[in-house]
């Protein structure tokens, strides 16, 4: 088993790694969409439309959860499908001690926090 700090590195590690493989395949194709899951949450069906405009897809509200709807296949929980919410991580942000923000602040490569336009 390893401890809470290794597990904090390797998370980081994590995300420094999938960005830069996220930015570096970017510049290997002609156009592409970045879509940030926190814009999907705060305007769902904004942005829903610009990815299916991007794949030429017609947007269908029935595309977007509802109130009333099944859930899709692979769903296990009704309260996560509907509504959708935009303020889940705010709960664990409050949570976070200072050794895990001071070690995110210095460790995360802070050319992709400009690049994916972050806050940190």
């Amino acid at each position: 088993q390893i401890g809470y700090k290794k597990c904090l590195k390797l998370a980081v590690e994590h995300w420094n790694n999938v960005g830069r493989e996220i930015f570096e395949s970017s510049t290997l194709v002609e156009n592409y969409l970045k879509v940030k899951i926190e814009d999907i949450l705060l305007e769902p069906n904004k942005k829903i439309n610009q990815i299916c405009e991007f794949i030429e897809l017609d947007f269908d509200l029935d595309m977007m959860p509802a109130k009333d709807q099944d859930l899709p296949k692979f769903s296990k929980y009704s309260d996560r499908w509907y509504p959708i919410k935009s303020d889940l991580n705010s709960k664990y942000f409050s949570k976070i001690d200072e050794y895990s923000k001071e070690y995110i602040k210095n460790n995360i490569d802070k050319k992709l926090i400009k690049i994916q336009d972050y806050k940190i």
